[in-house]
């Protein structure tokens, strides 16, 4: 028998990749998005745009597979299970970090359902997404999108998203989400910069006034008494 017609199942009990199991895989899919439903976070998802179309690089195409001028698109409403994060924040030479990096869980049948609110097809989270948390008036960016924490039955059911503190990345709001999105209006593509106090500093410095030259010593002779 060659090798790729050889059965990777120890016996004919168990069938592989086939609706055999679809009636226990759609009872654990129910039980995982009640128990995450039931005991997690509510959450305001975010998606921005990805298109490398957009780029003005010769024949639309951007240079680095980049899409530079991303915008948010829409929001719905979610639930997502994970251990709230302990919001350190570290104080280096490039400013106040934060090191909240952890992974949150959504039920892909939940999460598919949410995204169709208001007549949309239903939506893949992806890399560059924005995540809200209501508790602590948070943003989060969503830098990995995985799915291989819940497998059953050999069927996926949990989107396992990687997420660190939200930074302006100057993603813009397009004209039919600014109005949809106030609270979004205050954190990206911001031109002013909260920390900015270099008015403060001009203002508060005063002009440097240097003595008279009669009251300057003279220098040295640096031939000493040999000139």
């Amino acid at each position: 028998m060659e090798y790729n017609d050889y059965s990777d199942l120890p016996n004919t009990y168990f069938q592989k990749q086939t609706s055999a199991y679809d009636s226990h895989s759609e009872l654990y899919d129910l039980l995982l998005t009640e128990a995450y439903n039931k005991n997690g976070i509510p959450l305001v998802y975010y998606s921005a745009t990805y298109d490398t179309d957009s780029d003005n690089y010769p024949d639309s195409k951007a240079l680095f597979g980049e899409d530079n001028d991303k915008s948010f698109t829409r929001k719905f409403d979610i639930m997502a299970y994970y251990e709230a994060p302990k919001e350190l924040q570290m104080v280096s030479i490039f400013g106040i970090e934060g090191l909240d990096s952890f992974k949150i869980y959504i039920s892909k049948r939940h999460f598919s359902a949410a995204s169709e609110v208001g007549g949309f097809d239903s939506y893949i989270p992806q890399e560059g997404d924005m995540l809200h948390s209501a508790y602590n008036n948070r943003f989060y960016t969503i830098v990995d999108v995985g799915q291989e924490e819940e497998v059953f039955l050999q069927r996926k059911h949990t989107w396992e998203l990687t997420v660190e503190r939200f930074k302006d990345t100057k993603i813009a709001l397009t004209s039919e989400t600014s109005a949809t999105m106030p609270e979004l209006s205050a954190v990206t593509n911001v031109d002013d910069d909260i920390f900015d106090i270099s008015d403060y500093i001009t203002s508060a410095n005063v002009e440097i006034k240097y003595p008279t030259s009669a009251d300057i010593d003279a220098p040295d002779n640096i031939w000493g008494s040999w000139s």
